[in-house]
């Protein structure tokens, strides 16, 4: 762990160690993406979990982000001076960086709270299991109030004192987080817990894509991406939602980083919500045609199937 480096920041007047990590168990192309973006501006990014191997996935562990986290966070507590230590978490497989890390730190100060989330559009369903989720301090306001566990930052001690609450590895991160931040809010106001929370409402960190791609478009004259929305240049765009989503980032990443790309294209997200919903209807009906046909053969197999050779009735079956 002697490895790992942090991107130095002068907030507030001083100067202020920040470590950017990830998880990634395995080589990805879009791993590079990260990596080489990250370069481009400046942020070095520890890599987590390097040698474990084991897939990441909605039903095979997405609990490994948060074992990683906190063994990260333990040995950070133990080096000198950490309390002050700013701790940025990314995903390592649908992210990108198009901002330096002094922006990042400067929107994150604009909330004044101990951990921030990015925040997203689109509310994903099992967040609605928790009633209390939309009593934040910012409650449903702004253009991206759904919290999104892909990127987050906050200051060491907090998100280690976080980091003690019972996980396992098959533990759902972005549902974990949501219980996290609904149950410390609720510490907060009763005043049982002096680590505040939020999520990024308003788009200042950064932009996640997953129903926002017509938010952000390209400037040549900065040679960065803009969130009209926000009126913000994004610290980083994250490609969220599913392999669609994730297939986006190499183009954006050419168009960061100069090079020619195949097409450009902004996507209307209606589109391809209709195109995943005319799949899902053809699926059903396929589905049900295949049942009707199954069902049709054991009728006939029951049954017998009567047919005449020769003027005489024969019965097969």
């Amino acid at each position: 762990m002697s490895d790992y480096q942090a991107t130095l920041v002068s907030r507030g007047g001083e100067i202020v160690r920040v470590w950017c990590i990830t998880l990634a168990t395995k080589p990805h192309p879009n791993l590079e993406i990260l990596l080489e973006t990250a370069k481009r501006n400046g942020i070095h990014v520890n890599i987590l979990g390097k040698e474990d191997g084991r897939r990441q996935g909605l039903l095979s562990g997405f609990g490994l982000k948060l074992y990683y986290l906190n063994k990260f966070l333990g040995w950070l507590a133990l080096q000198p001076n950490s309390e002050k230590d700013l701790v940025v978490y990314v995903d390592g497989y649908d992210f990108m960086f198009c901002g330096p890390m002094d922006e990042l730190v400067h929107a994150y100060n604009t909330y004044d709270v101990d951990i921030l989330f990015s925040g997203e559009v689109l509310f994903w369903f099992k967040a609605g299991r928790n009633k209390q989720y939309k009593k934040l301090p910012s409650g449903t306001q702004g253009p991206y109030p759904h919290l999104c566990a892909g990127m987050f930052m906050g200051r060491c001690k907090a998100l280690e004192g976080i980091m003690q609450r019972e996980y396992d590895i098959t533990t759902n991160d972005q549902v974990w987080w949501i219980d996290v931040v609904t149950s410390e809010q609720n510490a907060l106001i009763n005043k049982t817990s002096a680590t505040s929370m939020d999520v990024d409402r308003w788009g200042l960190l950064g932009t996640t894509m997953w129903g926002a791609s017509t938010h952000v478009e390209y400037s040549e004259n900065k040679k960065r991406f803009y969130n009209r929305i926000s009126g913000t240049y994004p610290t980083f765009l994250h490609f969220d939602g599913g392999s669609f989503w994730k297939s986006l980032l190499p183009e954006y990443a050419n168009l960061y980083m100069g090079r020619k790309t195949k097409h450009y294209m902004i996507i209307d997200t209606k589109y391809v919500y209709f195109g995943e919903a005319l799949a899902f209807v053809v699926l059903c009906v396929i589905v049900y045609l295949l049942w009707r046909g199954y069902s049709s053969l054991r009728s006939c197999k029951g049954k017998g199937v009567g047919v005449v050779f020769d003027g005489k009735k024969s019965k097969n079956g």
